[in-house]
Order: structure tokens, then C-alpha cells, then sequence
């Protein structure tokens, strides 16, 4: 299929296909979808199990305190799902941007620093979109990591599926982002950007989430 049918396509929107659709989208040899807007799914679903989790230990709660902090779980639940399904389209309309620079004219050294500038722009918001799917991927994990620790503990590993998929977005993102930043050619940005993708791997306390689910659960 070539580029212009498959530009066609992403009109539609991935985030409104089916599962079905998607992934078979996904695994053909088109270059959209691809990792990114996978990888923005994948948060998606991680914060589906976070809004489940939290209405089912919503429904149990018995104190004032607990059912508000679980509906404040389940609020912010739903909307880090909704922007991570936007974040499906619109990781998926940037490679044309991308492909639009590459395809530039390059005839002469004016045509070739246009072409560049072009590239980097292009580059940065390729990478501007990652770094905030990575966001909403850490703010899923967050919530997880809430609802494992202190929610039912009849619920918790679910709400540790959910923070395991949140992580592997966040580090999915990560390698996406490292894989733009030498093509940015702003070195401010890079350095930022970098920075900002070492903080959210560093706050994902994954294994020990794992190792206090697991605790939690294990027989008295």
C-alpha cells in the first residue's frame, strides 16, 4: 500500500477502529500504525483496567474518604484514557510530517538547509508526542500503583497488570524518544527532552510494586 492510501486511512483515526481493525492495521507492512501509536494504545488499555479496578473498589468502599479517593482514581482514569486514544491518531498523522520534510527538494544548498530545518521541525514534534504519551503512561502507572497498594486486595493484581502495561509504555516511549533526538539538531531541546524521559523511567517503581502485590496476596 503506498503512502498516500495509507495517509487516507489514518483520516479515519486509529483510535476509533476496533481492536480487531487495529491490529490488523498494525500488523501489516504499512508504516502506519507503528510502535508509537501501539504503544499509545497499549496506555489506553492500561487505563481501561485502572477505571475498572477503581469502580469495582468504589462499589466496595465503605468510608466517605475511600470512595472519594477511588472516584478521583476512576476521574483521572478516564480522561489519561481518552488523551492516550487521541495519541493514537495523532502519533500516527506526525510520520507524514515527517515524510513530507524527507521528501523536500534537495537540488542545491538552499534547497538542502531548507530540507534540514524542515526535518528537525518535524523531528521535534515526532518527538513532543512520546514525550507526552510517556507522561499520561506515568500518571496510568501512578494510579495503579494506588489502586494495588491500597485498593481490595482481591483487585490487586489486576491493578498490577495495569501498572505493568503503563510501565512498558513509558519505556516504549523512552526508546522511541532517543531514537528522534539525534535528528531534532537542537541540543537545548534534546538535552531536555532527555532529561525529562531519565526522570520518568526513574520514578517507576515497578519491582517494588511487584514485590508489595505479591505480599499482599500471598497466603497467611
Amino acid at each position: 500500500m503506498g503512502v498516500r492510501k495509507v495517509e487516507e486511512r489514518s483520516v479515519k483515526r486509529f483510535s476509533h477502529l476496533s481492536i480487531a481493525a487495529f491490529l490488523e492495521d498494525l500488523s501489516s507492512p504499512d508504516p502506519v500504525p507503528g510502535a508509537g501509536p501501539a504503544t499509545a494504545h497499549l496506555g489506553a488499555v492500561a487505563a481501561a483496567v485502572v477505571i475498572m479496578v477503581a469502580g469495582n473498589n468504589l462499589k466496595m468502599a465503605s468510608e466517605d474518604a475511600s470512595r472519594e479517593r477511588f472516584r478521583k482514581v476512576l476521574e483521572e482514569g478516564v480522561l489519561l484514557r481518552d488523551e492516550l486514544s487521541d495519541l493514537v491518531g495523532e502519533d500516527a498523522d506526525v510520520y507524514f510530517q515527517v515524510m513530507a520534510a524527507l521528501d523536500l527538494p534537495r537540488q542545491n544548498d538552499s534547497e538542502k538547509k531548507a530540507r534540514d530545518r524542515a526535518i528537525a521541525a518535524a523531528m521535534r514534534v515526532a518527538t513532543d508526542i512520546p514525550l507526552q504519551m510517556m507522561a499520561r503512561c506515568l500518571a496510568t502507572f501512578n494510579l495503579a500503583q494506588i489502586l494495588a497498594q491500597d485498593g481490595s486486595k482481591m483487585a490487586a493484581p489486576d491493578a498490577l497488570a495495569a501498572a505493568e502495561m503503563a510501565a512498558a509504555g513509558v519505556y516504549a516511549c523512552g526508546a522511541m524518544i532517543r531514537a528522534n533526538l539525534p535528528r531534532v539538531r537542537d541540543e537545548e531541546y534534546a538535552d531536555r527532552a532527555l532529561q525529562e524521559v531519565r526522570r520518568m523511567e526513574g520514578e517507576l517503581g515497578l519491582e517494588d510494586l511487584r514485590i508489595a502485590v505479591g505480599e499482599r496476596v500471598a497466603p497467611k
